[in-house]
């Protein structure tokens, strides 16, 4: 399905992608040599503290099994064990990496 404005789907040739990296690599690469300044990663971290300071992260303070990592874009997966007690993962990924299973 095409939508307008829209390049899902679209593939480029082989050769296409062999000009596309021998145009962009190395010295022809526009962040060739670029080095970040100091200043510039102190202010990167300020942004990125304040945002998180004024806008709260429903992942905030979670670690393990419960962190972003095995959360991103999943629904809740709800299981029962032997005993019947209610297993919660914030994703199927979670619950995989909980049973050791692909």
């Amino acid at each position: 399905m095409t939508v307008a404005g829209s390049s899902f789907g679209f593939k480029h040739s082989a050769e296409t992608i062999a000009n596309l990296k021998k145009m962009l690599s190395k010295e022809n690469h526009p962040k060739f040599g670029y080095t970040t300044s100091s200043e510039t990663k102190k202010a990167i971290s300020e942004g990125i503290r304040n945002f998180y300071l004024t806008n709260s992260n429903p992942r905030k303070g979670l670690k393990g099994k419960l962190s972003a990592q095995y959360g991103i874009g999943g629904n809740f997966v709800f299981c029962y064990n032997k005993t019947n007690e209610e297993l919660i993962f914030p994703s199927i990924n979670a619950a995989k990496q909980h049973f050791k299973v692909r």
